[in-house]
């Protein structure tokens, strides 16, 4: 793979290396001790950060870096990682913290080498995409997780159509109480129920001050059930379908066929087989001493 190097932060050998990651730690000190989080001071270090993985990925002295990188950590208290990226062990050698939002820059360090993402051109690129936290919530999820949130959308449909179905035959309706006023005004009201011993639920209240956002992750959490309903139905139909494709194939085969398909009923069928040969050998030869001796 070429090397990366920034014009304006070249280095050419180990010692280099290892001054910048330097310079760059004290920055990081700043950084946590001021709880600075201006994007563009955050921006350029990840920058910085990014430029120095292009000049130690390839580098004949880059397992060095890596190891003086590995055991300055183990110095200052952090657990060596097993196998760790390059660029994981930059931002946690700058940051000097093991903290989420740190995993995040890692995060979008690593998508923006994934996509050759240019090192003088990494701020405008992030900014692009909404900040570390958009990177984090678009271009973050692996391809499973992107389809699985497509259904599920699909399915956050078929759950509000399931509601707007019910409108005409609602399970029941209750008079009002002293929360009716306080359940936010939106298009659907939050109950709060507990079901009892006979499969029926009794209503308790209306839960007040219900947002539409919380409506949403309710409507969300139906969407998910219909989802799993839909896949554990189809497992049962597969199941269904492979036993009766057994018992199809159990009846359809002779006592003899299945014996042979079984290594301990074949070998107990061959030696019955061979049996029955022996047997029927010694009878037919009484019959000739038979015959012989009436003649």
């Amino acid at each position: 793979m070429a090397v990366k190097i920034s014009n304006s932060n070249a280095v050419i050998n180990k010692e280099d290396v290892l001054k910048k990651l330097d310079a760059l730690y004290k920055r990081g000190i700043v950084w946590n001790k001021e709880h600075d989080r201006m994007n563009l001071k955050l921006y350029s270090m990840l920058e910085e950060c990014l430029g120095t993985f292009h000049n130690i990925k390839g580098q004949s002295f880059e397992s060095e870096v890596i190891k003086v990188m590995n055991q300055t950590l183990i110095e200052r208290g952090f657990v060596e990682p097993k196998h760790p990226k390059i660029i994981n062990l930059i931002v946690r050698y700058v940051f000097n913290t093991e903290s989420r939002r740190v995993h995040s820059y890692a995060r979008a360090l690593n998508i923006a080498i994934s996509e050759g993402v240019e090192t003088h051109r990494f701020a405008h690129w992030v900014a692009e995409q909404g900040g570390i936290d958009g990177l984090a919530s678009s271009k973050g999820k692996t391809e499973a997780t992107l389809q699985r949130n497509a259904v599920l959308v699909e399915k956050g449909i078929e759950a509000r159509q399931l509601l707007i179905d019910a409108i005409s035959k609602p399970l029941a309706t209750i008079a009002k109480d002293r929360f009716t006023d306080r359940a936010g005004g939106g298009e659907y009201t939050l109950l709060i129920g507990k079901t009892v011993g006979n499969n029926k639920t009794n209503i308790l209240a209306t839960v007040p001050d219900v947002s539409s956002k919380t409506i949403d992750a309710m409507i969300k959490k139906i969407a998910t059930a219909i989802l799993n309903d839909e896949k554990t139905n189809a497992a049962k139909v597969l199941l269904d379908n492979r036993n009766m494709s057994v018992d199809d194939l159990v009846k359809s085969v002779s006592a003899k066929t299945l014996a042979s398909l079984v290594p301990a009923k074949r070998k107990l069928a061959n030696t019955a087989a061979k049996a029955k040969a022996i047997a029927g050998k010694k009878k037919k030869a009484i019959a000739v001493k038979n015959r012989v001796t009436a003649a």
